[in-house]
Parts: structure tokens; C-alpha cells; sequence
């Protein structure tokens, strides 16, 4: 395929009608070193990696907003539940996967949007029939932290803390107790590198989903850490002094998987 693929390259050279080449899910700029097509073929590239600097122009993609994300669930269901839909779409976080595998499964199943949201952690890992996506949504996330953590087996430690804070931290409350900078600076990359987080200056951000994901990994390893939880203690503490908060209800559900 890859000589045929070539070939196919070459014969844009010169062509007498604008080519747009689709490079999907490229998982970084090295990949496509040996694959650039001749001047003049527009290239779209979609990818989670975040730093095109020098090689393209990047346009992210963000989730939809409250009232696209309510218009969407009401036309996927098929139902009139505008609160319904503006409670659940909130739940969700606006994710587009999210909305749209719980829309299909309300409208085939006859589930409430109320109803969905109570059991989100349950139904997440169902990936409604016929879907064009290949997974649910749980799946796609433990996918991205499996490859992030093949990457930098910190990733995954760190986004086990993170699971448990509120969604958007300075990075600063992860302190040197719970993890050197240097291995938190890797670990942030690898994780920003699969879109599991998002970083704005000195803060990360963690969609509620991703975190959900996490949580339910950390807790079905089935080992508790005290070391583990005297790092989130710690890292509680932090943000008391900064004006922070971590998700209430975290307790003892802290697991050994995050070490």
C-alpha cells in the first residue's frame, strides 16, 4: 500500500483542480514526515495531539455550548424534555460523544434524560447499537489513559490524584509529596498529548467525564493506598490556601492504582 500511496501523492504535483488531503487521527507530527503532498493541496489533519507549532495551523475543537448542547439531546432523543435535556447536557459537560450515545440510547430505549443522569456512571459504558463510533465513552477515555500510561507510566498516577480534585487546578497543589516536578512534567505531556487534559497557563483542566472514567479505574483495582490518600490530604490542604476545592465524598475510595 505504501509504494501505491506514493504514487498517489506524486500524481497531485501539477494537478488542474484544488486537492484537499484528510490526514485522520494522526497521533503526532513525526508520523507524516515522509507523507506531505506537493505545494498547491490544501492538508486537513485531526489529531489529539495539541502542539502543531511550525507545522500547521491549529483550530480546536471545543464541546458544544449549553443551548446547542440541549437542541442536540432533544433532536437525538426524539423528546420535547427541554429541562431534562439542559440537566443532562450540564451533567455531560457539552462533551459531543457524550450527548450524542446518550441521546441514541434514550430514544431506543424509552430512558429519561433525569433518569440517564442519576446512572451516568453505569451508562457511560454503553455503547448504544448501530453507533458510527467504535466506542462507548467510557472506552474511549480508558483507551487514552492506557496510552498514556504506555507513554509515561506517571500519567496515569497523576490523572489518579487529579480524578479527585476539582476539574480545574493549578498545577501547583500537586505538590513534590505526591510527585517530583520533573515526573509531573512528563506525566502533564503525555496526558495533554491524548486530550485527557487541557492546560491554561499554569492551571489543568479535567472534563468530569474523564474524571469519572479515572475514578472508577482507581476504585475497580480494589487495593487502598494510605499513601495515596495522604497525598490528596496534602494536595486538600493546598487548595483550601488557594481558593480551591476537591470533589466531596472521596474518603477512603482512594485506591492503589494511582501509585
Amino acid at each position: 500500500m505504501e509504494p501505491l500511496a506514493k504514487t498517489g501523492l506524486s500524481r497531485l504535483k501539477g494537478a488542474p483542480l484544488p486537492w484537499l488531503l484528510i490526514y485522520d487521527n494522526v497521533h503526532e507530527p513525526g508520523l507524516l514526515t515522509d507523507w506531505w503532498p506537493p505545494s498547491g493541496v490544501h492538508v486537513l489533519i485531526t489529531t489529539h495531539w495539541s502542539d502543531w507549532h511550525g507545522v500547521a495551523g491549529r483550530v480546536d475543537l471545543e464541546v458544544f455550548s449549553p443551548e446547542i448542547s440541549q437542541d442536540y439531546l432533544l433532536k437525538r432523543a426524539n423528546s420535547k424534555d427541554k429541562l431534562g435535556a439542559a440537566r443532562l447536557a450540564a451533567t455531560l459537560e457539552f462533551l459531543p460523544l457524550a450527548l450524542d450515545q446518550a441521546g441514541a440510547l434514550c430514544k431506543r430505549t424509552g430512558l429519561s434524560f433525569d433518569d440517564y443522569g442519576r446512572r451516568i456512571s453505569e451508562l457511560i459504558r454503553v455503547k448504544p447499537a448501530g453507533s458510527s463510533y467504535p466506542q462507548s465513552v467510557f472506552g474511549t477515555f480508558n483507551i487514552a489513559i492506557d496510552d498514556a500510561a504506555a507513554n509515561c507510566p506517571d500519567a496515569e498516577r497523576l490523572l489518579g490524584l487529579l480524578a479527585f480534585l476539582a476539574p480545574d487546578i493549578p498545577l501547583s497543589i500537586i505538590g513534590s509529596a505526591a510527585m517530583d516536578i520533573v515526573d509531573r512534567t512528563r506525566a502533564v505531556e503525555a496526558l495533554n498529548a491524548v486530550s485527557l487534559v487541557a492546560i491554561r497557563d499554569t492551571h489543568v483542566r479535567v472534563h468530569r467525564l474523564v474524571q469519572e472514567v479515572m475514578r472508577q479505574r482507581v476504585q475497580e483495582n480494589g487495593r487502598f493506598s494510605s499513601v495515596a490518600d495522604q497525598h490528596l490530604r496534602d494536595a486538600q490542604k493546598r487548595a483550601r490556601g488557594k481558593g480551591n476545592s476537591l470533589q466531596s465524598g472521596m474518603g477512603e475510595r482512594v485506591m492503589g492504582r494511582i501509585l
